[in-house]
C-alpha cells in the first residue's frame, strides 16, 4: 500500500509548465544574464577580460533556469537529474577569484529564475550592480597590484625595464630563470589606471608569452 500511494504521487507529480511562464522566465534569464555580462566587461581588466568567458556567464544562465525549470515539474526526474549532475567534473580551474564570483552570480540567478523567483532575482541583481559599482569604481583611482610572469626566447630586461618605467608606479624584479632554449622572469610591480604595458611588452621579438595575476594582496 504504501510502495503504491508512493508511486502515485510521482506519477500525479508531472507538472506542464505554462508556455508563457517558460517565455517570461527565459527572457528576464536573458536580460539578467545580459546585465551580468555588462557588469563583468565593466569590472575586468585589461588582458584579464575574455569575450568567451562574458558570453559564458549569459549562457549559463539561460542553461542553469532551464534545468531548474525541468527539474520542478517532476520529482523522478530531479532524483535522476542529481545522480547525473554528481559525476560531472570540470577540469578547465577558475584561477580568477573575480570570475568565479560572476559564475556563481549568474548560477544563482539561473536557479532563482528557474525556480520563478523573479523578484529575488531582480532585486538581488539590482543589488549586486549597486555595490559593484560602488567598490570598484572607488578602487579605479586606487593602485592595483600584479604579478607578471613573461616567457623570453632570449634576454630582454633592458627593453622589459624601460616600458615598465614609463608604464608603472613601481616594479620589483623577484625571480629570474635561465632554461636552455627560455627564460623567464617573474615581475612584482603597482599600476595605476590600464595595464598598457602588456601590449607594449607582448609586441617585443623576444616575447613568447606572458601571465598575469591580479590577485595580489600585498607587495
Amino acid at each position: 500500500m504504501i510502495i503504491e500511494e508512493f508511486l502515485n504521487i510521482l506519477n500525479n507529480n508531472n507538472l506542464m509548465l505554462p508556455t508563457n511562464k517558460i517565455i517570461t522566465s527565459y527572457t528576464l534569464a536573458f536580460i539578467l544574464g545580459v546585465v551580468i555580462y555588462i557588469m563583468y566587461r565593466n569590472v575586468s581588466k585589461g588582458v584579464l577580460y575574455s569575450r568567451g568567458f562574458g558570453i559564458t556567464l549569459i549562457v549559463m544562465t539561460l542553461i542553469t533556469s532551464l534545468i531548474i525549470m525541468t527539474l520542478s515539474t517532476n520529482i523522478v526526474t530531479s532524483l535522476g537529474a542529481i545522480g547525473a549532475l554528481s559525476i560531472i567534473r570540470f577540469r578547465n580551474p577558475i584561477k580568477n577569484i573575480t570570475d568565479m564570483m560572476f559564475l556563481y552570480w549568474s548560477i544563482g540567478v539561473g536557479i532563482v529564475i528557474g525556480l520563478s523567483q523573479y523578484n529575488i532575482a531582480i532585486i538581488g541583481s539590482i543589488f549586486i550592480t549597486f555595490l559593484l559599482l560602488i567598490f570598484y569604481n572607488v578602487n579605479r583611482n586606487n593602485i592595483n597590484k600584479y604579478v607578471v610572469l613573461i616567457n623570453l626566447k632570449d634576454d630582454a630586461n633592458n627593453k622589459i625595464d624601460q616600458i615598465l618605467k614609463k608604464y608603472t608606479k613601481h616594479y620589483k624584479l623577484k625571480t629570474k630563470y635561465y632554461g636552455k632554449e627560455e627564460v623567464e622572469v617573474v615581475y612584482q610591480m603597482k599600476v595605476k589606471g590600464n595595464i598598457n604595458f602588456i601590449n607594449e611588452i607582448r609586441k617585443l621579438e623576444e616575447v613568447n608569452y606572458i601571465t598575469i595575476n591580479d590577485n595580489v594582496e600585498r607587495i
